[in-house]
């Protein structure tokens, strides 16, 4: 009888083995990415003393494969030819491993389990992106494991919501990633346990609205990027109380209307997105320290931005000395009465709007200029007092304007030395007037002349040295070319008076 149970007790346990090894195979971890696997040559101190401080995993794709994987009694894993080897020795030179990746691996359930947390205890880097999790499972919160994880990677997966037990195993991160995801729900205490959390990322979810309370435990909050997603409403004490806060992106949402005083308690935000929207108006109240604010491809009739003066949230407003950067290009604009005010940008894109005719009023006050983008902003003419305070200009872009005169003489006296990149391509320019050619530009390096009426012969002669220095890289815009119509230099011109009509 003892035999007949004996011999059972072996079948099984080779058939137990037999499983597990096909459990398991397919299945690398790898520490150290700088080395190789190790192999049956090497010593025990290299096998087991060198782990390095990353690891990454490949190739587990079922949730008991990963149970299995770090069960209690295994340690380590390494590959050799075919075989696994399992030493509990192992778990002592794990303990220096701070950074571990996924790849190649699948999950229906977030696979934090204890002889995880036990196999790499010191863990500052987690990321498991794009490994398939669709549930954060609540039993991480019952097991209590916490680690001292400085950034989280949960992006590209297929989470829908996150609760108060979501995350608890991080809720010492400072920075989390749940982008493209499907996130379309987040609770009221989601997002309340993380003392120390500086940057959240949520683009690319499913949420339609940012409630009051969301962030208000998360109070050290500096970057919170919220961009594409569906969000329609945002509470206007969303962001009230979060005073580190300095980077945040809404773009590519549903907003129509945003209150004015949404980021009045914000007294570091420096760079504010807004793009891609339905805005049609802007009227903000923002700390004093912003420098960055692009609202483009919205609706906006009009723009008015105060910032505060001073680190107070109940200060006096003023204009925004600090703004160097502003994007406000695919809107319906008509005038630049607030823009003017803006002395120290730097950056300035309105193309795609409706200004006509600009006065020369409108510039005169931003001396600080590098870049203007005026691209078919129906721009009606240029004189010679338009841009005569723009000396640092080193972009400027008047393309599809339908300008029918060009005279260099009208930049040359203000940015002949620092004018590096210049478009005036899709007008109806048939010469450049004046005594001026491109080469009195010193430091030009683009230049971009395409679709307008120059006479191929005349287009030859003044894109050519030395009219033109042969360093200059002419744009070309390949995909707008017509058929049958001559080219010089890659730019489009007519022989012998004929003349064409570019589409708009």
């Amino acid at each position: 009888m003892c035999r007949k149970w004996c011999l059972r007790w072996i079948i099984i346990l080779i058939a137990i083995r037999i499983i597990n090894s096909q459990l398991l195979k397919g299945v690398e971890l790898k520490c150290d990415e700088e080395n190789q696997y190790v192999t049956d040559d090497d010593s025990k101190d290299s096998e087991y003393g060198s782990t390095g401080e990353f690891c990454t995993i490949t190739g587990l794709h079922r949730f008991p494969q990963f149970t299995h994987f770090f069960r209690r009694n295994v340690s380590l894993v390494k590959v050799t030819g075919e075989r696994f080897i399992f030493d509990e020795t192992a778990l002592f030179s794990m303990k220096q491993v701070t950074s571990v990746k996924f790849y190649d691996c699948y999950f229906e359930k977030l696979p934090i389990t204890y002889p995880f947390y036990r196999q790499f205890p010191n863990l500052v880097n987690l990321d498991l992106s794009n490994t398939g999790i669709r549930l954060l499972d609540p039993i991480i919160y019952r097991q209590r494991l916490v680690w001292e994880l400085s950034k989280l990677n949960l992006s590209k997966n297929r989470i829908t919501y996150i609760n108060q037990h979501s995350l608890i195993f991080a809720r010492n991160a400072q920075e989390i990633d749940l982008s493209n995801n499907l996130i379309s729900e987040i609770t009221d205490d989601g997002l309340q346990r993380f003392p120390y959390l500086s940057t959240i990322n949520l683009a690319g979810n499913l949420l339609t609205e940012i409630e009051g309370n969301l962030f208000d435990s998360a109070s050290k909050l500096e970057n919170v990027n919220l961009r594409g997603n569906l969000i329609r409403y945002i509470s206007p004490y969303a962001f009230y109380h979060l005073k580190y806060l300095t980077n945040v992106d809404l773009s590519s949402n549903l907003l129509s209307t945003l209150g004015s005083n949404i980021f009045r308690g914000c007294l570091n935000i420096h760079s504010l997105f807004l793009s891609n929207n339905f805005l049609k108006e802007l009227d903000l109240v923002v700390s004093g320290n912003l420098t960055t604010l692009y609202v483009a491809s919205n609706l906006l009739s009009s723009i008015h931005v105060k910032c505060l003066n001073g680190n107070d949230a109940r200060e006096s407003t003023t204009s925004c000395q600090a703004m160097e950067h502003l994007g406000l290009s695919y809107n319906s604009l008509t005038s630049l009465a607030n823009v003017s005010k803006l002395i120290n940008l730097k950056e300035l894109m309105l193309s795609y709007n409706s200004l006509g005719t600009v006065r020369t009023s409108d510039f005169t006050q931003l001396k600080n200029l590098e870049k203007l983008n005026l691209r078919h902003t129906n721009l009606k003419r240029i004189t010679y007092k338009t841009f005569s305070q723009q000396r640092k200009l080193k972009f400027l872009d008047i393309s599809e304007n339908g300008l029918g005169h060009l005279n260099l003489e009208m930049f040359m006296a203000y940015m002949h030395d620092n004018l590096e990149e210049f478009y005036a391509s899709g007008n109806n320019l048939t010469e450049i007037s004046g005594r001026y050619r491109f080469n009195a530009f010193s430091s030009l390096r683009k230049l971009g002349l395409g679709r307008n009426l120059f006479n191929c012969s005349y287009l030859l002669q003044i894109m050519t040295p030395p009219n033109l220095s042969s360093d200059v890289v002419l744009q070309v815009d390949a995909d707008e070319f017509m058929s049958g119509v001559e080219h010089r230099s890659g730019i489009e011109c007519s022989e012998n008076g004929t003349t064409f009509v570019w589409k708009k």
